[in-house]
């Protein structure tokens, strides 16, 4: 099947389910009042970037074994767990795979089966004359179109042999990922506009994409989304490769457990916010990524957990509380998803939502709507989800900086009061999604529909910015009230020093002995 049949076909099947999508929505109309309108899920993507394998061809038959099998332990994880592989494959590594007569690796990678593979750009080529195993590193950057055509020629030729080899076409292998390509300019330069170097038979209509972007959109060369572009990118938050030392624990390549699991609540938090207050229902995603190297039985991530049952805790995880789970609305939370999934899912949004962007906010990034939850847990990482009644939802987080513990809670029915003297005492701060603070008991928490953050409250700290300066005087001057004052307003409960009901000259003196005069 040519480019343009395989296109015309794929837009069919679009359309198909297009119309199938309006017939249910029909039915939806047709419904009562109160019947359950679908959602889109989190489709939850498993990234694997197969690199080049060595510097000299003993070395890579070496590193071949070894990355083998970590390639047959992901295609046994997805299995197992019903999670999908979306791999990408350097040239390197499909030659050694051909070599060793081992397409069939990738069975269940190719069109309409659970994975996915498709090219990871590396900078290297296959000389004339190179023995097998041998490639040249031309050096990753700014390199000449020539140059660049032969990389990308190399490097995807051996991929499309793979495809041949399991009875598929080359214009089959629609799956790219460039981030260790040369280039001479942007990825429109290199796929928009055919040019003439570039005579491969593929075309390219997935890419993975930028690291921290949780959504996918339809792209021109840069983060800003092009309705007309020639096609999707799929990013990823993050890597599983425990704390980047260089980025530091938010960096690209942070990947312990506990941060990916903050980064999924986070996406979930967004998800849920959308569909209880009426936004418009988009495409959404969730994923990581990692690579052989990472993933062999004796590779151990700084936090001194091997790779392998950090994924495998992740997917228990995500498996026994959101996929395929349903939502207080009905809604399936998530589900498992490769990058040609979630690419037919976002061409059929597109159809049903024409002209219509699905990025909500300036920019390409998450929480939109959530800025201010996102920004109070920032530092933190996610412990645990704490047992509560069966319509209040409790996630335990816990600051790396300061050490303190915080909850990011919710209902989701009817507004509620809520008891949280079994994990906090006092007084707690409350940081809605707004960013507005609220101070109350722990045993006194008012909570709604909207997730909210509490802590402990620290006195004189107004603003829960971690200190007591100029910001939170400027909130103590009318809080002021004298000793013979009504009983102190709530707001004002953060400056009660002396804990006798008001704010007086006392508490003044208790706030400049903590005063500080910068963060």
């Amino acid at each position: 099947m040519g480019n343009s049949e395989r296109s015309s076909s794929r837009l069919a099947d679009s359309i198909s389910r297009l119309f199938g999508c309006l017939a249910a929505g029909a039915l939806l109309a047709a419904s009562p009042p109160d019947a359950v309108q679908a959602y889109e899920p989190i489709y939850v993507i498993f990234n694997y970037h197969l690199d080049p394998l060595g510097p000299n061809p003993t070395a890579a038959q070496i590193s071949y074994v070894d990355h083998r099998d970590s390639v047959s332990w992901a295609t046994s994880l997805a299995l197992s767990t019903g999670v999908k592989v979306s791999a990408a494959s350097s040239g390197p590594y499909a030659e050694a795979c051909l070599l060793n007569g081992h397409d069939a690796d990738f069975g269940t990678f190719m069109p309409g089966e659970q994975n996915a593979l498709g090219v990871h750009m590396h900078a290297h080529r296959k000389l004339a004359g190179f023995l097998d195993y041998e490639w040249q590193d031309v050096g990753a950057g700014e390199q000449p179109l020539l140059l660049t055509a032969e990389v990308f020629d190399d490097q995807i030729s051996f991929v499309n042999q793979i495809y041949t080899a399991l009875g598929f076409t080359a214009s089959d292998n629609d799956l790219f990922h460039g981030s260790h390509a040369i280039t001479t300019g942007s990825l429109d330069e290199l796929y928009s506009g055919g040019v003439p170097p570039f005579t491969y038979p593929n075309t390219f209509s997935v890419l993975g994409g930028t690291r921290g972007l949780y959504h996918p959109y339809r792209t021109g060369a840069g983060p800003d989304e092009d309705l007309n572009g020639n096609y999707v990118r799929i990013p990823y938050p993050g890597g599983i490769a425990g704390v980047d030392q260089l980025h530091g624990p938010e960096g690209m390549l942070y990947g312990t457990l506990p941060y990916l699991r903050k980064d999924f609540i986070l996406d979930y938090l967004e998800w849920r916010y959308a569909q209880s207050n009426g936004l418009t229902d988009r495409i959404w995603v969730f994923g990581w990524g990692s690579h052989p190297y990472q993933t062999t039985p004796i590779f151990v991530g700084t936090d001194g957990i091997p790779i392998r049952q950090t994924i495998e805790d992740l997917l228990t995880w995500l498996n026994e509380d959101f996929i395929e789970q349903p939502s207080a609305e009905g809604n399936v939370i998530a589900r498992y998803a490769n990058y040609r999934e979630v690419y037919d899912r976002f061409i059929e949004w597109e159809l049903l939502h024409p002209g219509t962007s699905s990025i909500d906010g300036d920019d390409a990034g998450p929480n939109h709507q959530l800025s201010a939850t996102a920004g109070a847990l920032a530092t933190s990482y996610y412990e645990t989800k704490i047992a509560a009644n069966p319509d209040v939802e409790i996630h335990e987080f816990t600051d790396r900086e300061d050490a303190t513990v915080r909850y990011v809670v919710w209902s989701d029915l009817a507004p509620q009061t809520l008891d949280l003297s079994g994990q906090l005492t006092g007084l707690t701060a409350a940081i809605d999604h707004t960013g507005t603070v609220t101070f109350a008991d722990a045993a006194d928490q008012n909570i709604g529909g909207d997730p909210v953050v509490i802590l402990a409250a620290t006195l004189g700290d107004a603003d829960v910015d971690g200190d007591q300066d100029l910001d939170d005087h400027a909130l103590l001057i009318p809080c002021m009230a004298g000793p013979d004052s009504t009983p102190v307003d709530p707001a004002c409960a953060i400056f009660d020093f002396e804990s006798d009901g008001h704010v007086d000259l006392e508490d003044v003196a208790s706030f400049q002995n903590v005063f500080t005069a910068s963060p």
